[in-house]
């Protein structure tokens, strides 16, 4: 039986105060991931509307998935609450982030880059393909 199964019974059985730490710290990761996932997945007006005015939105919406998907994918893997098939998923992701740096190309990380690049709109497509096999966890 996986980690996010164990916890999930946990928590159906017990209050979240009562949960181990460590289940809850793997919780609260899992959580923050699939945040910055759903991020990545909205259209782009909604994704405009989900970070504060003033800020490089495009930029922004890159550096959390970095920090939040990238970041902790091998652990969550290795935890068992990732498959597979999602690592493949936030690495594809990840590598259209990465292609999109290393062209230095200022005018990608644009609001209309964001509206109307191709490189864009394939990491939304992937990261909904990813939250179709993510578990939602309130």
């Amino acid at each position: 039986m996986n980690l996010i199964v164990i916890c999930l019974r946990m928590r159906n059985v017990y209050r979240e105060f009562e949960m181990e730490e460590d289940c809850k710290i793997q919780l609260n990761i899992y959580k923050r991931m699939y945040d910055a996932v759903s991020l990545m997945a909205l259209d782009y007006k909604k994704q405009i509307d989900a970070l504060p005015k003033g800020i490089n939105i495009a930029d922004e919406i890159a550096l959390v998935f970095d920090d939040e998907v990238i970041a902790v994918m091998d652990a969550l893997h290795k935890s068992g609450m990732l498959s597979l098939d999602a690592c493949a998923l936030i690495n594809n992701i990840g590598n259209k982030l990465s292609e999109m740096g290393i062209k230095h190309d200022a005018n990608l990380w644009t609001l209309e880059a964001l509206k109307q690049s191709n490189l864009w709109e394939q990491c939304r497509e992937k990261a909904k393909q990813l939250l179709s096999i993510l578990c939602k966890l309130e």
